[in-house]
């Protein structure tokens, strides 16, 4: 069907004589993977390194997961045209999965080695390797460019959504690739899909991923060209148009507002965490976080507390308190009347 498409679409087109094909490899071929995988091998629907047996928590906490387990990518198939190839792949739960990434590392363990893992992880809090793991990544993305030889359509699915990155296609390619990934993903689940671009960021699950070609002028610089994963809702400019992710808080007026808000406001310090990849995504969703604060005027007393505690165990080696506190007078200031 796919092939029957795409074929049709090609009728009109005249730069080159042979219609496009498209084909699944049928198998699970594991051909991309992620730059560690120079040091890992793939093991289990994964690749994990040779030294995960020898893996502390401390460890664990200065350089985060990816040392010793990372996701890959399964290719899926392929669509050529001319001398052309778009590969299809779907990546490995990741964040993404139902129970994060310590759920997808102890799926794809080895029985012998279950409990050992569960009760590894049944102790550490996983947030510390988190920014461990963004400290060390922090000028990781700067010098490894996307690949100039492969076009990619990376396809993953988080509930009911499914999100399409593609890499390395050219403008004009963009319609044969569109309705290549419609028909294919229209015979998997058997009903039409809707397409819902996005502006100025992907949505990707409960992150956004956006790119902006100049560095950031606001003291929080981009040491990877302009590439940012955030946590959905996360605003960059507070005196920008449009709403704001705190407008549906809820009110500092509201009788139950204490008790919303305590445990609203943890929910979203940690995914200030979960949804980063590097110091200055951190510093991001956390400078919006303190904004809405502000501009919401909760009492200190509902919110206060808990920043403190969290900052001593997971930020104090990153920025100071003060910094937090700096931001959350700035949305203050900024929504006074």
């Amino acid at each position: 069907m796919v092939d029957q498409e795409v074929g049709s679409f090609w009728k009109n087109q005249s730069r080159i004589d042979s219609p496009p094909k498209f084909f699944l490899t049928g198998r699970t071929d594991f051909t991309f993977a992620p730059i560690e995988a120079a040091t890992k091998v793939f093991m289990d629907g994964m690749l994990r390194s040779p030294t995960t047996k020898d893996v502390t928590r401390q460890s664990l906490k200065e350089e985060g997961f990816e040392k010793y387990w990372a996701p890959v990518e399964r290719l899926l198939g392929c669509l050529e045209w001319g001398e052309d190839k778009l590969f299809l792949l779907n990546s490995t739960p990741w964040d993404g999965a139902c129970e994060g990434r310590l759920g997808t590392i102890l799926k794809n363990t080895d029985f012998a080695n279950k409990k050992r893992v569960r009760d590894f992880f049944a102790r550490p809090d996983p947030l510390g390797p988190l920014v461990g793991e963004c400290k060390a990544k922090r000028v990781f993305y700067a010098n490894i460019p996307l690949s100039d030889n492969h076009k990619l359509a990376l396809i993953s699915r988080y509930r009911d959504n499914i999100y399409i990155c593609l890499a390395n296609i050219e403008d004009e390619e963009l319609d044969l690739v569109r309705l290549c990934l419609s028909t294919f993903l229209n015979c998997v689940y058997g009903i039409p899909l809707k397409w819902e671009p996005h502006e100025g960021g992907a949505v990707w699950g409960e992150a956004c991923i956006s790119h902006t070609p100049a560095p950031s002028t606001d003291g929080l610089a981009d040491t990877r060209g302009g590439i940012s994963v955030v946590r959905k809702g996360c605003v960059k400019h507070l005196d920008g148009e449009g709403p704001k992710e705190w407008d549906s808080w809820v009110s500092s007026v509201s009788p139950n507002g204490a008790t919303v808000w305590s445990s609203q406001f943890i929910a979203i310090l940690h995914k200030c965490l979960w949804y980063a990849v590097t110091v200055n995504d951190i510093q991001f969703n956390l400078r919006s976080l303190m904004w809405g604060v502000g501009c919401k005027h909760y009492p200190w007393r509902w919110w206060y507390g808990s920043l403190k505690r969290f900052h001593r165990k997971f930020l104090s080696s990153i920025f100071p308190l003060k910094t937090l506190l700096t931001w959350h007078s700035e949305g203050n200031l900024t929504c006074m009347g």
